[in-house]
């Protein structure tokens, strides 16, 4: 087999433009007069079964212009149901990147239901996002309505985070009646005014580049900001993959690459999960499903921060929407991996009710299971992925080189790509689950920042109009740009440079 060599370099330079600061940018003042700030005609809901109405409203403007107004609406709820509304607020395209906080003022009516919360009687809680041409952009904000906060204008500065980093053409504001305390029945009138976004960014330089080595294989990243106990993971399409009564059955997993040892939370996981025992619908959008299905054997990968790592075998039964056990008496068998994470752990079901974990330098661990394992007849999926467990852990990531399952319908897969009549991805983030193929040769990543691309040259002194786009869109996950980049994207033999190049915004 031919050998190609590369030697590739990172080069952290910009071809941009000095953009100096510029004004803030009013989005809508909602102006009685069809000029470019009354956006009203892009205001309406998105979604939501509630079917609120929105009027220009010329009697009540934040600002008191009596040639402006504002937007009002309003939203019956009748309590039955899920009752929700998205409202929109919308205005032409631009670069929310470019500034530091979204503005905007809110008059909540104070004759709107309200209920009760664990801080006493409020109006509700308001999730807010960003709109795109596409979707759109949650950012993980929110904000409360009190009591305190209705019958009068209040104004609302919201930061833009560095996930909002494309065009965007409006804001909405969600609320799901009857959750988080929110009210169940009744009219919610609201008004909203004076949307803009403020405090421009100075001009960007270019980020920082880092280079990795690939790995073929399931890379999955526990990529979902804010949220510590989010599952990220693939589950089996075909679920005739269950033990019971279909012995010897081995399941095993591959750790190509796992978080060094200062992340002592992070986990790989396998499930094996009964159908019987699912709520109804959960199969197979539901990544909780550890948590939510009755019957579960989990088998959990996890650093000891002392250069080792343990797998563990835990067994819940009978115990919907909850841990159970799992983690205490649920937990049969432990087993401890010397050299760390990398490499096949394997459980092997040798009869209906006794398993053995196997780590990869080949120790093991043998136990009976209990005796209510007839819970696990009849159809049973399999999942595979990684949870963070902790703030700190969250952004880290596990690559499954090979998933294999033994028995009826078998399973002998090097992950390099989605078979879509094997797998089904159902991550909380879903960018951040990547197929990486054979072919592959490097991640290039940076620091999400707007307007940045990859680009390549074998020569530092070329002039800047000779450096080439890669053609590879950067990926956002967490909070870097990704670029996988594979061999054919190479030079064989020569240099080869990368910078990022672009236009800030």
């Amino acid at each position: 087999m031919k050998k190609h060599f590369y030697r590739v370099a990172l080069c952290a330079l910009a071809c941009s433009a000095n953009i100096a600061l510029a004004q803030d940018y009013i989005a809508a003042t909602y102006d009685l007069d069809a000029d470019g700030t009354n956006q009203f005609n892009l205001c309406h809901n998105l979604w939501g079964s509630a079917g609120p109405t929105y009027m220009l409203d010329g009697s009540l403007d934040a600002s008191n212009n009596p040639a402006s107004g504002s937007v009002q609406m309003v939203c019956s709820l009748d309590g039955v149901g899920d009752d929700n509304f998205v409202s929109k607020y919308g205005f032409a395209d631009t670069n929310a990147f470019a500034f530091t906080n979204l503005e905007f003022d809110i008059f909540w009516a104070a004759n709107s239901p309200t209920s009760a919360w664990y801080f006493g009687p409020f109006y509700g809680h308001l999730d807010f996002g960003y709109t795109t041409d596409t979707g759109t952009i949650d950012p993980s904000q929110s904000f409360d309505i009190h009591l305190t906060d209705a019958g009068h204008w209040v104004h609302e500065v919201m930061p833009v985070p560095v996930t909002v980093n494309s065009l965007v053409n409006g804001i909405y504001m969600k609320m799901y009646c009857g959750g988080y305390g929110n009210p169940t029945a009744g009219t919610v009138t609201y008004w909203v005014d004076n949307v803009k976004l403020t405090g421009r960014k100075p001009p960007l330089t270019a980020p920082a580049l880092t280079i990795q080595k690939s790995i073929p294989g399931l890379r999955i990243w526990a990529s979902q900001l804010n949220d510590d106990y989010q599952r990220d993971e693939i589950v089996t399409v075909n679920n005739d993959h269950g033990w019971y009564n279909s012995t010897p059955r081995t399941y095993s997993l591959t750790l190509a690459s796992f978080p060094d040892q200062t992340h002592v939370n992070f986990q790989a996981h396998m499930f094996l999960i009964p159908l019987s025992g699912m709520l109804a619908g959960d199969l197979p959008s539901n990544a909780y499903e550890d948590y939510h299905a009755s019957n579960i054997v989990e088998v959990a990968i996890i650093n000891a921060g002392n250069g080792t790592t343990t797998g563990r075998f835990m067994v819940k039964t009978n115990a919907s929407q909850t841990d159970g056990d799992m983690r205490t008496v649920g937990t049969l068998g432990v087993v401890t991996n010397a050299a760390g994470a990398l490499g096949t752990w394997t459980v092997t079901f040798s009869d209906n009710t006794h398993a053995t974990l196997t780590a990869p330098g080949g120790t093991s661990n043998s136990f009976a299971l209990p005796e209510d394992m007839t819970l696990f007849q009849g159809p049973l999926a399999v999942y595979f992925g990684v949870d963070p467990n902790s703030t700190v852990d969250t952004g880290q990531s596990a690559t499954f080189s090979r998933i294999q399952i033994t028995g009826t319908d078998p399973i002998n897969d090097n992950m390099t790509s989605l078979n879509s009549s094997t797998w089904q991805v159902i991550s909380m983030d879903l960018p951040g689950t990547v197929f990486v193929p054979a072919d592959s040769a490097f991640w290039i990543s940076w620091l999400q920042q707007s307007g940045f691309g990859l680009v390549t040259n074998a020569s530092l002194s070329t002039p800047v109009s000779s450096w080439g786009n890669i053609g590879l869109a950067p990926t956002n996950i967490w909070t870097q740009s990704e670029v996988l980049v594979s061999t054919t994207n190479l030079v064989t033999g020569g240099k080869e440079f990368f910078r990022a190049m672009g236009t800030p915004p």
